[in-house]
């Protein structure tokens, strides 16, 4: 009996002993998991700042685009022979008088071409680049009044591909808007209605939260930015400490205190068991 209870103690001197180990490598294992979330930390403020870079150099090339358009124009329905020798600046210049009824002889390009061929084999659009902007929104002005009653025309102004995607978004509202009584106009890609700047709740989840944070640049013709009425959404949000950046993979990490003891009590339940096991066996 004396020599059983030697051995009993001997083994549970040998059960502690290995507690004590895979106690310290649960320690080991929860500062290595403590160090990888410190540096999944570090990886999600540099994947949050180069989107947010990201975003800024998208939306500067688009602002660079969109300036280098401002001078264009694009006529549409205007006879095509395919004619390689065509001289489309005159084409313009015809067109200009005969439809819109303006004086052309004053009106000066830097460049005017035909644009690539249509799918539907129709006439090929021609892009004219003005030399003054008034001459141009003196054109565009006359083609909104002319043309009304001549679908086979169509004089738009010419913007990014972004820019268009955005306006598409905007126009229906635009139109409900103006059937309804208040001013409203789309300059480029920002909706203003009774001068005050419009935010659909779709476009919010597109936008940088910085950019939405900070008091909106007043647009250029239209009066002082002020803030949207009920209809839209304001362009300042509430600040979210925990919300990332747009198409952010990241996502924010829980606390790691809780985590830490719940891993803790479940390593120290599993050797308290086995122990338990073990005496049983010598018992029996």
């Amino acid at each position: 009996m004396e020599a059983h209870c030697h051995k009993l103690d001997s083994d549970i001197c040998g059960i502690k002993t290995e507690i004590k180990d895979h106690t310290s490598n649960i320690v080991s294992l929860d500062k290595g998991l403590s160090g990888l979330h410190l540096k999944l930390q570090e990886i999600e403020t540099q994947n949050r700042s180069l989107t947010d870079e990201n975003y800024k150099l998208q939306e500067k090339i688009i602002d660079q685009q969109t300036r280098s358009m401002r001078d264009n124009l694009i006529f549409k329905g205007i006879s095509d022979e395919h004619n390689p020798t065509e001289n489309t600046e005159e084409k313009v210049k015809d067109f200009i008088e005969r439809e819109l009824g303006l004086e052309s002889e004053e009106i000066n390009f830097h460049v005017v071409h035909r644009l690539s061929p249509r799918e539907d084999r129709g006439p090929r659009s021609i892009i004219a680049k003005f030399e003054r902007r008034k001459d141009r929104n003196k054109v565009l002005e006359a083609a909104k009044n002319k043309l009304k009653q001549k679908p086979e025309y169509y004089v738009h102004e010419q913007f990014p591909v972004e820019i268009i995607e955005r306006r598409r978004k905007l126009i229906p509202i635009l139109k409900d808007a103006r059937e309804k009584g208040p001013e409203a106009v789309l300059v480029e890609d920002k909706l203003f209605i009774d001068k005050r700047r419009f935010i659909p709740r779709q476009f919010v989840p597109q936008m940088n939260p910085q950019h939405q944070l900070g008091p909106p640049q007043p647009p250029t013709d239209h009066g002082p930015q002020q803030q949207p009425s009920d209809q839209g959404l304001p362009m300042s949000v509430p600040e979210n400490n925990n919300r990332t950046m747009p198409n952010n993979p990241m996502q924010s990490i829980p606390p790691q205190d809780n985590r830490t003891c719940a891993q803790e009590d479940k390593g120290n339940g599993t050797i308290l068991y086995l122990l338990l096991i073990k005496i049983n066996t010598y018992l029996d």
